[in-house]
């Protein structure tokens, strides 16, 4: 469960914090209780520089999970072409239908081992300034995917980025990055970034060979409900 508060500038205490903490923790345990052979954590991502955010949440619990990179690419850079397979096309998608939305959701699920975004979540995203998706399809069949959204006016995201394991290795993901990158770069936007896990040694050298470079980090916190 993701945690992120949104709070009033005019009404942010702690004490308010502490009771919307409190009320989600319940709320996890209830579904603990549901589910009791299921490991329930709660995260929170904080930012490298928030101290007091990380105060606050290790005074309730919460440990350091994992580090975080976050990469940027320029997008005032050249961007090359990269060649797939000619059974394989890329093209954009709106995810404008129900079967769409499934068939995203099914791949999502099968190329991250079921940790993705749920399908209300799939359909949230669509709401994003700046959403767009990149899908790569052999046939019928979507086989990897990369979606973009605004992070602020000159920078947009470039993540969500999988591909189904029987296509890793062909180069699917760096085809669908450079497209993505290339939409970005016509849009007007200076820059992209993205979020990696530092332990995931193949993302972060597909990542640096596209010419991304170190941003920032940011840390995942994390309580387990029991």
């Amino acid at each position: 469960m993701c945690l992120n508060f949104r709070i009033n500038p005019l009404y942010d205490c702690c004490e308010l914090r502490q009771e919307l903490l409190k009320a989600i923790i319940n709320r996890a345990q209830e579904i603990k209780k549901e589910y009791p052979k299921k490991c329930i954590r709660i995260i929170k991502f904080i930012d490298s520089n928030q101290n007091e955010e990380m105060d606050f949440y290790l005074t309730h619990g919460f440990a350091l999970y994992k580090t975080v990179l976050i990469m940027k690419f320029d997008l005032s850079q050249e961007i090359k072409d990269f060649p797939v397979a000619p059974n394989v096309v890329i093209k954009q998608s709106d995810l404008e239908n129900e079967e769409e939305i499934k068939k995203y959701f099914i791949a999502s699920k099968l190329s991250q081992n079921g940790n993705c975004l749920n399908l209300a979540s799939v359909r949230w995203t669509k709401h994003f300034p700046g959403w767009a998706l990149f899908n790569a399809y052999s046939a019928d069949e979507l086989i990897g995917s990369v979606m973009t959204y605004s992070v602020t006016e000159e920078r947009s995201a470039t993540e969500n980025i999988f591909v189904v394991p029987s296509w890793r290795r062909k180069g699917i993901a760096k085809a669908c990055i450079i497209t993505a990158l290339k939409h970005l770069k016509a849009q007007g936007q200076k820059e992209a970034s993205l979020t990696v896990r530092q332990d995931n040694k193949g993302a972060i050298n597909l990542y640096l060979s596209l010419g991304y470079r170190m941003l920032d980090t940011m840390y995942e916190f994390s309580i387990e409900v029991e």
